[in-house]
């Protein structure tokens, strides 16, 4: 299907999070499965934002005045969304310091986030599932990251509480060259 104003849709995205491994792709084929991962909280007008930076070396000669050739050296990429409503679960993943206990017995024991001194950073995968503006699904999926945000949850009579997710990219170098940061996919339908 050709893109074409009619087919431009607009709605939130659900988002998907698991401690990272090197397997765990989303899509199989044109298939997507989320088993095994976490749904995060419900997503706010404000979207995602997925900022992909490219850094260059920019290579002059003495014959020219300006650039004749760049090299890229170094890749960025953070993706950032914020989410209504999360319960202690879903809000350790936006708090790289964070550890989430489940209460042993219901009604016996408090679930627990707590914060600080924490030894090791546990990497993560986070994906998300949409729809493109052909009108297909659209699934994103970075391999590694690392939270990386400032939290600010407020606590308060009126309103709805907003979480803030930011995490930042690492290479994940046991994939192909071109695949290391994240893939999207569009899922195609049989014609």
């Amino acid at each position: 299907m050709a893109p074409s104003i009619t087919n431009i849709l607009t709605g939130p995205v659900d988002f998907y999070v698991k401690d990272y491994s090197a397997a765990g792709d989303p899509v199989t084929g044109n298939a997507v499965g989320w088993t095994g991962w976490t749904q995060l909280g419900f997503q706010t007008e404000d979207g995602v934002d997925y900022e992909y930076a490219p850094e260059f070396f920019d290579i002059k000669v003495h014959s020219y005045n300006s650039v004749v050739k760049k090299i890229l050296i170094g890749e960025a990429l953070k993706v950032r969304f914020n989410l209504m409503e999360c319960d202690l679960a879903q809000m350790v993943h936006a708090m790289t310091g964070a550890t989430y206990t489940a209460g042993a017995l219901a009604g016996t024991n408090p679930n627990l986030l707590s914060l600080g001194d924490k030894a090791t950073i546990v990497e993560k995968m986070i994906g998300f599932e949409g729809i493109a503006i052909t009108g297909a699904e659209l699934v994103g999926f970075v391999p590694k990251v690392v939270a990386m945000g400032t939290v600010a949850v407020k606590h308060q009579k009126a309103g709805v509480r907003t979480i803030p997710f930011e995490f930042d990219a690492l290479a994940d170098t046991t994939r192909s060259a071109g695949q290391t940061l994240a893939m999207l996919w569009e899922i195609t339908e049989a014609a």
